[in-house]
């Protein structure tokens, strides 16, 4: 700290206080320490908020699995675009579902919530969901915004018959973190203001009142 003070107040005046000086040195330590904790607060909070979207969303997916109850169900294109329709409107995030189906040895979508989708080939994330029996998330930045991307495998019994694709936006979730964010920052810089007047007062009263009456 001696060090710190050196560099930034290298000249002190008589009419420094000791208060003033104490003071002035844990305002500098607060404020070497203050950008570290807003990194960590945001992300901490980021990840958080996030997390709690893709739990949502594979949720969403799951509600999806259980509504295929047989060959006829995943054959009847129909009745899925109808599911895909509810479910995005039950979920204003869901920007699209596709549905893929293992064709002539490669997996396409064959119905969509995005009418160009439709006949596209899946992606290396939608083979190895399939493959693997596994659900997969990835975040990736768009010109719009962070979207969440999702594949999880669509089950007929205990065979998988094809996988579900989700693109959900985050920008709820960007949001929700700013707010979050300037809340948490605005209370600490409160209280580090509390904090200060606190110990000026404290420090007039505990240390150089009696020093002055020493003197």
């Amino acid at each position: 700290m001696a060090v710190l003070n050196s560099m930034f107040i290298p000249k002190v005046t008589s009419g420094w206080t000791l208060t003033k000086k104490i003071v002035l040195s844990v305002g500098l330590a607060s404020f070497l320490t203050f950008p570290p904790f807003a990194y960590f607060t945001v992300k901490i909070i980021q990840n958080s908020i996030t997390g709690s979207y893709i739990d949502k969303t594979v949720a969403i997916s799951q509600l999806l699995d259980s509504g295929v109850r047989d060959f006829a169900d995943f054959s009847n294109r129909d009745r899925l675009w109808d599911v895909l329709q509810k479910t995005l409107w039950l979920n204003p995030d869901l920007l699209w579902i596709d549905v893929n189906k293992q064709s002539d040895g490669k997996l396409r979508t064959v119905v969509s919530s995005k009418p160009d989708h439709i006949g596209g080939t899946g992606s290396p994330a939608n083979q190895l969901s399939l493959t693997d029996d596994t659900t997969i998330h990835e975040i990736i930045d768009t010109e719009t915004g962070r979207q969440l991307k999702l594949v999880s495998p669509v089950h007929v019994g205990k065979q998988i018959v094809g996988t579900f694709e989700l693109s959900v936006t985050l920008e709820t979730v960007d949001r929700q973190v700013e707010k979050t964010v300037l809340f948490t920052v605005s209370g600490y810089l409160a209280l580090l203001a509390i904090f200060f007047v606190f110990l000026f007062i404290n420090l007039r009263l505990t240390v150089v009142r009696p020093v002055r009456e020493l003197n």
